[in-house]
């Protein structure tokens, strides 16, 4: 236990510490058919936080899932989370079908 909360204080120092650089690429979208227009997850990086990736973008109403977000976002937030350094890659919601 003593070990694990170690880990998580050097991990929140680093977060705190991190300043995100211009990224040279956007991140890449994968794009999937049949897929949800207007619905995207993001995934986003371990050394940051999903919570304030997505606040940099000015996305709200989204869900969160350990290191990815997901949910309705427009073209320029969608363009500036692949523009964001904290972003792993971005893909389409896609629609599932059981046969």
């Amino acid at each position: 236990m003593h070990l694990r909360a170690k880990y998580r204080q050097l991990e929140d120092r680093a977060r705190a510490a991190r300043v995100p650089g211009p990224r040279a690429e956007p991140a890449p979208h994968h794009r999937h058919e049949p897929r949800v227009d207007g619905e995207y997850i993001v995934a986003v990086r371990e050394v940051a936080n999903p919570r304030d990736v997505a606040a940099r973008a000015g996305v709200t109403g989204v869900r969160f899932m350990m290191n990815f977000f997901g949910g309705r976002l427009s073209d320029e937030q969608l363009a500036a989370l692949r523009a964001d350094p904290d972003v792993d890659y971005v893909e389409d919601n896609a629609i599932g079908r059981l046969r």
